[in-house]
């Protein structure tokens, strides 16, 4: 069983005139344009909690199985001092960048002179308390607050006589940041300290006994890792915070770290520990993978509603999308997917294929996966798919992260990458032909002459081909790819009704190396995305594998 807290202020504090914020749940998620004043709102909170005035807090146990809305607030707590976090400004600037690696050393005079000079104050600021370029500087500084509190406790116990120093029941700053580490499926440690408190101590990653650099951490790592050093600010005093507050942690975030980190935050600090958290957001993915229950919409003034999790998505997509029942919407890698998607749909619509007449004005919608890190985007839409249980949303990833079983709503294309088929011999015939001039004489065709795919016959566009793939597999063995039997095909179907045989090797190889090497090896010129993607439209060579694909995501009940 958990508190809600019904929160209400009686003064203004900058853009906040009139906070009224009810049944805030242990671990909340504020969300809410940019410019309402989230930031604000948890900066006015900060210092009230921390015996400042202006705001009422009461608070009522709550259950699970009860309705928020038939709990009545009880309690005054707005006349406590607690022991508040609040990490603002940090999570804007994180970066991978290099930075030199924490030693803190020397006697423990020394170190406790660093620690008494570190104030709770100077924890406040973003630069002292995450560390951001080291977070073993953190983690260093969080060890001598930690080591200080205790080493007071011993001196007070040998000024009574005690043999016996009670265990802390404090969890030890490098075990906060391992089950944080283990929590988020990260398999390096923190290396503990030695059982000497006045020993020395220089933090270290370690994973299988490998030293691992600092410089090596993601900014999501970086994230948590900081969070960590925040508790354990220059005035510990041998108690985690009642309330850590966090604005926009999730800034820059790959949307898998994001989930992570909500999870972590959730179940370590808040179940495991009875912190209470608060975060801002104004990201829809983050949004989407928030807790039943923990979304909160603050509107400008004050006044924060609790929301569902598609309102919220909708919203803060404004001019994006709006979540609508009738429409399938479709997370993609990158935002070069959702161009070639969404030019494979107005293609076959303006060609008057039956299969897509149905998914016109908005009937689908291609969403690019946002801040695509370790893994690509298809490991961020995996991610979303996961989050979202809505049979609305699906998934269409390319086969370069291999063949296995997928999940439930997710499609795989059958092709490497989208530019295996930008990069189709059909394809290349009018790309080639019509923007550098390829001499197709050979064949029967002047250099003025149109090419219209679908009125050609398919001996003559097989056997041109023929030409290209030849031209591409001579060029690809030339820069050292292995592309195995050049001879083995497979027969391809395209929009316009023609039917060629291209070499399989085309279709599985890396599509960015055909595109990027084996291409302009082969022709001496550059393949443009966005031209091959308007010689795709002009030429109609759109297999019709792929659009039968977008139809099942489009037909998908």
């Amino acid at each position: 069983m958990s508190n809600l807290w019904y929160i209400k202020s009686k003064r203004q504090f900058k853009s906040i005139k009139n906070l009224q914020w009810n049944g805030v749940p242990d671990f909340a998620v504020l969300t809410g344009k940019n410019g309402v004043g989230k930031t604000h709102l948890l900066s006015f909170l900060a210092q009230a909690l921390d015996g400042g005035s202006g705001i009422e807090i009461s608070s009522a146990p709550f259950d699970s199985h009860e309705s928020k809305g038939d709990i009545l607030s009880s309690g005054n707590l707005s006349h406590e001092t607690m022991s508040v976090v609040y990490v603002y400004d940090s999570f804007q600037s994180i970066t991978s960048s290099s930075a030199q690696a924490a030693v803190i050393q020397g006697s423990y005079n020394n170190q406790k002179i660093i620690a008494d000079n570190f104030s709770g104050f100077d924890a406040m600021k973003p630069a002292n308390i995450l560390s951001i370029q080291d977070p073993l500087i953190g983690i260093a500084r969080a060890s001598l607050a930690y080591k200080k509190w205790r080493s007071h406790q011993i001196s007070i116990a040998d000024e009574r006589g005690d043999r016996m120093i009670p265990e802390s029941t404090v969890p030890k700053p490098w075990n906060l940041v391992n089950d944080l580490l283990e929590e988020s499926g990260l398999s390096y440690k923190i290396r503990p300290p030695g059982s000497d408190i006045f020993e020395a101590y220089t933090p270290m990653f370690e994973e299988n006994g490998n030293v691992i650099s600092a410089q090596e951490l993601s900014s999501g790592e970086k994230t948590l890792i900081g969070i960590v050093c925040a508790i354990y600010k220059g005035e510990f005093g041998g108690s985690l915070p009642d309330v850590i507050l966090l604005d926009e942690p999730d800034a820059h975030l790959h949307p898998e770290m994001a989930r992570s980190m909500l999870g972590t935050l959730k179940s370590i600090l808040v179940d495991k520990y009875g912190i209470r958290i608060i975060i801002t957001t104004h990201n829809p993915t983050t949004v989407s993978m928030s807790p039943d229950g923990s979304i909160f919409e603050l509107e400008k003034g004050g006044i924060v509603n609790e929301i569902s999790r598609w309102e919220a998505v909708s919203n803060l997509s404004s001019g994006l999308f709006a979540v609508v029942p009738s429409t399938r919407y479709v997370f993609v890698e990158d935002q070069e997917d959702k161009r070639f998607y969404e030019s494979i749909v107005s293609i076959a619509e303006s060609r008057s294929i039956n299969a897509l007449n149905t998914i016109s004005s908005g009937g689908i919608v291609f969403i690019p996966a946002p801040l695509a890190g370790p893994g690509g985007g298809v490991s961020a839409v995996k991610v979303l798919l996961k989050t979202i249980d809505s049979p609305n949303f699906a998934a269409l990833i390319d086969r370069d992260m291999g063949t296995g079983p997928l999940p439930d709503r997710a499609y795989r294309i059958g092709r490497y990458s989208i530019e295996n088929y930008l990069m189709d011999p059909l394809l290349l015939i009018s790309y080639l032909h019509r923007r550098h001039d390829y001499d197709l004489s050979s064949h029967g065709l002047g250099p003025g002459d149109s090419l219209n795919i679908s009125e050609m016959r398919e001996d003559v566009l097989q056997s041109i081909v023929n030409e290209i793939s030849g031209k591409l597999a001579y060029a690809a063995r030339g820069i050292g790819f292995d592309i195995g039997e050049e001879n083995v095909v497979t027969t391809c179907s395209y929009i316009g009704g023609i039917e060629v045989k291209i070499p399989q090797w085309i279709t599985g190889i890396r599509g960015h190396d055909l595109m990027d090497k084996v291409g302009p090896a082969a022709f001496s010129v550059r393949f443009e995305y966005s031209k091959l993607l308007v010689d795709m439209s002009i030429s109609g060579a759109v297999p019709l594998e792929i659009v039968e694909t977008i139809w099942n995501i489009a037909g998908r009940e």
